[in-house]
């Protein structure tokens, strides 16, 4: 149990950092970095500028993810990541975050 609430502890203070709301004008934009909904905060695991905190890079994924791919990730949320099902993400919504993730992660490092 106190190993539980340390390592609860210590993921919400090491949590990602979102993009200021002032610096954002698309809907994909605001919808990863927590700002449209609650329920989606792409930010928290993979930062504001998706490099990565506790979830992976995406940076150095998105570029390697075909557009459908990447949707159905999002979707089904592998691994520990959560899924982001159609009563959390409209697939309006889905398709804003899908493409502001492609327009911004062109190309990996």
């Amino acid at each position: 149990m106190r190993f539980f609430l340390v390592l609860t502890l210590l993921s919400s203070a090491c949590a990602g950092i979102p993009l200021p709301r002032e610096t954002l004008s698309d809907p994909g934009a605001l919808l990863y970095n927590g700002y449209t909904s609650p329920k989606v905060d792409c930010f928290r695991c993979h930062n504001g500028d998706g490099t990565g905190v506790w979830g992976p890079s995406l940076v150095k994924r998105v570029p390697r993810l075909k557009a459908e791919k990447l949707a159905k990730v999002i979707r089904q949320g592998p691994g520990s990541m959560p899924k982001y099902e159609a009563d959390v993400l409209s697939d309006a919504e889905l398709q804003q975050l899908v493409d502001w993730l492609k327009g911004s992660f062109v190309s990996a490092p």
